[in-house]
This record gives C-alpha cells, sequence and structure tokens, in this order.
C-alpha cells in the first residue's frame, strides 16, 4: 500500500532512547520520586500555577467596546453550518488510533458503531446542538489524562511538556466544530497571519522582506 505499512514497521523497530518518565524532582536541589502521591503533589503544584485563572486580563466591558469597532464580518457564504449526523461520521471515519482519554474508550469502538449502524454518531451530533444553544456539555466532558514529555535527562517538572488527552467523543465534537470554522476563517483572519492557517507558509514573511 505505497510502503505506508513498511515505513510504520520499520519506524516501530528503530531504537527509542526516549524511556518511560517514571519519576520526577521538583526543583534542581530535590531529590526525584517516583511515588505517586508525590509525583501528584510536584505536577500540581507547578502546572496549577502555570494554568491558574488570570486575574488581570479584559473585562467584559473591555471586550464589548473593543468588538463594537471591529468591522470585519464573516461573508455570508461561508458561515458555518451545523454539524449533523453525517459531518460527526465523516469526522469518526477521520479518526486514528491514538490514546484515549479517562474513559478508556478508544476511536476504535466509535469506527465500529458507525459501521455496525449504532446510534454513537446521533448522541455526538446531539451534543453538538445542545452545546450550540448555550448548555454545558457532559458531566466531565473536558477531562483528560495529562501526560508529560521529558524535553531534557534533568527529570525537573518544569522541563517537561504537557499532552492533555481528552475523550474520543470530545476530540471528535472538537474536529466537527472546526472543520465547520475552518472556511470562515480562513477569510475572516488577516493575510498577515501565517501560523496555524493551512495553505500559509510562515516563511512568506521572510520572502517578503
Amino acid at each position: 500500500g505505497g510502503g505506508g505499512g513498511y515505513l510504520k514497521d520499520l519506524k516501530a523497530r528503530l531504537p527509542n532512547d526516549k524511556g518511560r518518565l517514571d519519576s520526577l524532582r521538583p526543583s534542581p536541589g530535590r531529590p526525584a520520586s517516583a511515588r505517586p502521591e508525590v509525583l501528584n503533589d510536584t505536577i500540581t503544584e507547578f502546572y496549577g500555577k502555570v494554568w491558574e485563572e488570570e486575574q488581570t486580563g479584559s473585562t467584559f466591558g473591555d471586550i464589548g467596546r473593543y468588538l463594537r469597532g471591529y468591522s470585519k464580518r464573516v461573508p455570508a457564504d461561508l458561515r458555518p453550518l451545523m454539524p449533523g449526523e453525517d459531518e460527526v461520521v465523516e469526522e469518526i471515519h477521520r479518526t486514528n488510533d491514538s490514546c484515549a482519554g479517562p474513559d478508556g474508550i478508544p476511536f476504535a469502538l466509535y469506527r465500529a458503531d458507525v459501521l455496525a449502524g449504532g446510534e454513537v454518531a446521533a448522541v455526538l451530533a446531539r451534543i453538538i446542538r445542545t452545546l450550540a444553544e448555550g448548555a454545558k456539555g457532559p458531566v466531565a466532558f473536558n477531562r483528560a489524562r495529562l501526560f508529560l514529555i521529558a524535553k531534557t535527562d534533568s527529570l525537573l517538572v518544569k522541563d517537561t511538556r504537557p499532552i492533555s488527552v481528552t475523550d474520543a467523543a470530545n476530540r471528535i465534537v472538537a474536529g466537527c466544530l472546526a472543520r465547520a470554522v475552518t472556511p470562515a476563517l480562513q477569510a475572516f483572519l488577516d493575510p498577515a497571519q501565517k501560523g496555524f492557517c493551512p495553505g500559509r507558509i510562515g516563511t512568506e514573511h521572510v520572502h517578503g522582506l
């Protein structure tokens, strides 16, 4: 199949020097620990400060005043449509076999349900409509598994890169919404915005100079 299977198998056979991060230290002068309760305290203390709610940001009044003077509008022909069951099915078919979230349900189960004519796509479409109406998502919908990837061999928590993995349902819903709004955003965003925009290349700024 184009060599993809061979390359994937070859990659799996290559040596991997990124060992499992099974212990952490909170600071250079402190010992590393692999005890779950100590790891929890170390991670919570460090990333709790990183992710704590900002108290000095703009007020609703500030945001309102800014938006009242904002003249850009999304073109009528690009206004996002509500993703329905068909769009959810398409998004499920696009999934891979990446890590499951806190509920442990893999993408493969969603794909199997769709192939069997199950109701999971209809359920997720209803969740999207409910969220669009302003309601809150299901309990724990945004909870995630936290993975820390070592950037160095120091074992310091500050030298890790966090990745949060939500449930497959959350990622399918997010994918549907992203695909729905992307065409409008592509037309809405200033041409100077290059990062994270399909078809736009950051080096164009360099060439422009």
